[in-house]
């Protein structure tokens, strides 16, 4: 009698440890699971609180490196991401490869598309990314905040100085092309918002060789990040006006080939750059 009894009660403990592995395992599905493939995103997510909602990355997203790379949007791993099983996937792109969205397509995952030229494209991508967690990290009222200081970066800072000393060139380098920043990039943007004209007629990025540059002849040049030292040596050889009134200045910032966070800081950067050179 005390064996059925006992024997029961085993059963019984079981049937409740399973109701509650049932449980736990429905909650875990309903957790959110974020899968970056933009640096620019990840960043965002980082920002507002998220990170350990973050199951997947880039390699290049400046994260927690045991946080599992999944590829990029050339070259998914589709088995990793599978298991991961991601409840949202953030993806920075104009338009995506057929053979991505078909990938993607095989989860039941909800895919948020932010390409990011501008500001206020950075801005909105900040609030939607802000609008996927909990309560709890008070995401919303972070993305908030963020939000306005990005719109903040071409809302102020005008340099009347700019309107006489002509147009200009903002341009970043590699070891093999000049890419030449157009007016609707979030540089454009904060130089137009300063007073600054651009004199290559570009909306976004685009690549542009010493021969054009030559040929713009421009006043001034924005050089962004660390540029390739040979062809800042065939700019002196070229003569250029920028070069003889002594206005080509650099911006240096640990994100500034990404729009994300960064950009209230990147403006104050570009204020104080920009303050010196008419103070001289």
């Amino acid at each position: 009698m005390i064996f059925l009894k006992t024997k029961y009660i085993y059963f019984l403990f079981l049937i409740l440890a399973g109701c509650n592995k049932y449980e736990l395992n429905k909650n875990l599905s309903e957790d959110i699971r974020v899968v970056s493939f933009s640096p620019a995103l990840t960043d965002f997510v980082l920002a507002l609180g998220g990170e350990n909602y973050l199951v997947g990355r880039t390699p290049w997203c400046a994260v927690n490196k045991e946080i599992p790379v999944v590829g990029d949007l050339f070259n998914i791993e589709l088995e990793k991401l599978v298991h991961l099983n991601p409840t949202h996937i953030l993806v920075q792109r104009k338009e995506l490869k057929k053979s991505f969205s078909r990938s993607l397509f095989k989860l039941k995952s909800s895919v948020l598309n932010l390409p990011i030229e501008g500001i206020e494209d950075a801005a909105i991508a900040c609030l939607k990314i802000g609008d996927i967690f909990p309560s709890e990290i008070q995401s919303k009222k972070r993305a908030s905040l963020l939000a306005k200081r990005i719109r903040d970066t071409i809302a102020k800072s005008y340099f009347l100085e700019a309107e006489s000393i002509g147009k200009g060139l903002i341009v970043s380098s590699s070891s093999s092309e000049i890419l030449s920043w157009g007016k609707n990039t979030y540089l454009g943007e904060m130089m137009a918002a300063r007073g600054f004209k651009l004199i290559h007629d570009s909306d976004a990025w685009k690549t542009i060789n010493l021969e054009l540059i030559y040929k713009l002849n421009p006043e001034w040049v924005l050089v962004v990040g660390d540029f390739n030292k040979r062809t800042l040596e065939s700019f002196k050889l070229m003569k250029l006006k920028a070069l003889e009134s002594g206005r080509v200045f650099k911006i240096a910032h640990k994100g500034i080939h990404r729009p994300s966070s960064g950009l209230p800081e990147i403006s104050e950067k570009l204020d104080f750059i920009l303050g010196a050179l008419f103070s001289d």
